[in-house]
């Protein structure tokens, strides 16, 4: 979703061909001040003249949020139907997915989860997320889905200074404000919105986790490919199954935290990936490996009467005595999938 047609266009065209298959792009596009003319008296209820009368010649947001909701309103028909079409064929995957759902236990059968990934610097995405959002849950509600989960995953991208850099920084702040009215209020503004817009707001916080990514690194700054990779990588992870239970259980202690009155919960995280090669799981295993066998043999010298090896034992890396050792097991075992088992009996 975006206000600028000469990006969208960008990121079909990189993804034709190879790229991914199930990419959708929605522009809402900004228009002359005089095109706004039949509405003026519905939009400057919310939006000063100065933004609605100064709408830069490129119709571009140039970083200002108020152009970026804006031009959301302006096409909230359009946006309402785009989402009602895509969280039908989301519902739709996740039943095909689910196989027999009326011979599921109650409760077991797995909820469609929406993320919304946004930069909070821009225009477009600071203006627009959080209306996004609600309107998602409106739309969630009429289809008999108001348990749909939604997540918001919002990265502060500060790569320029000077003019351009405070103005990323005002939108963050303004975001952030904004994030937290509407956690504790609901996303409800001054005047009554009209036809379509009406789906933007609502008294409940429409969000149901939030994943802020801040400035980083020496000079307080974060590139925007460095926090979009760290956005990927944590979703890649969720969704792969690998640690899908410990992110799980962080939310629920999170959406506790909310319910209790403790206010807006806004959570954060850091990715990396491993070699590619396998070499860095391979070096934990063998690390792993070698120090079971030298606590094994401790553990002989201990049963042998050796008081001074019985002091050397690390509580962490002894196991049942009763129990045997058997290396070519711990050979053949996937480090991977034993942290994902182990992870999974922890938290569900």
């Amino acid at each position: 979703v975006d206000t600028d047609a000469e990006e969208l266009k960008s990121i079909r065209e990189r993804t034709a061909g190879g790229g991914p298959a199930l990419i959708d792009t929605l522009i809402l596009p900004l228009k002359r001040p005089q095109q706004y003319r039949d509405r003026s008296s519905d939009l400057l209820q919310w939006l000063s003249r100065r933004w609605l009368y100064n709408i830069p010649r490129s119709l571009k947001t140039r970083g200002y949020r108020p152009l970026g909701r804006l031009a959301l309103v302006d096409n909230a028909k359009l946006t309402v139907a785009e989402v009602q079409r895509k969280l039908l064929a989301l519902i739709e995957l996740n039943a095909a997915q689910s196989g027999d759902g009326e011979n599921r236990p109650p409760g077991t059968t797995p909820q469609p989860r929406v993320v919304i990934v946004s930069s909070t610097s821009g225009g477009t995405g600071s203006g627009v997320a959080l209306d996004l959002a609600m309107a998602l849950r409106h739309v969630a509600t009429e289809l008999g889905r108001p348990e749909l989960e939604i997540v918001g995953v919002f990265g502060d991208c500060q790569c320029r200074s000077g003019e351009v850099g405070s103005l990323a920084t005002t939108n963050s702040y303004a975001f952030l404000t904004e994030l937290a009215s509407v956690a504790r209020r609901g996303n409800r503004g001054v005047s009554t919105p009209v036809n379509a817009a009406a789906a933007f707001e609502g008294d409940c916080n429409p969000l149901n986790h939030v994943y802020y990514i801040g400035s980083t690194g020496a000079d307080n700054t974060l590139d925007s490919g460095q926090w979009i990779e760290q956005a990927a990588y944590y979703l890649a992870t969720d969704l792969s199954g690998v640690a899908s239970g410990f992110f799980d259980h962080c939310r629920e202690q999170s959406s506790q935290a909310s319910e209790a009155g403790e206010g807006v919960r806004v959570s954060s995280f850091a990715a990396a990936p491993l070699d590619d090669s396998g070499e860095v799981i391979a070096q934990l295993a063998q690390d792993r490996i070698c120090r079971l066998v030298i606590d094994y043999w401790r553990q002989a010298k201990v049963r042998d009467g050796d008081e001074a090896a019985e002091q050397e034992l690390d509580p962490a890396l002894s196991f049942d005595q009763s129990s045997e050792f058997d290396a070519a097991a711990l050979f053949r075992a996937d480090v991977v999938q034993r942290l994902a088992k182990a992870t999974e009996a922890k938290f569900g």
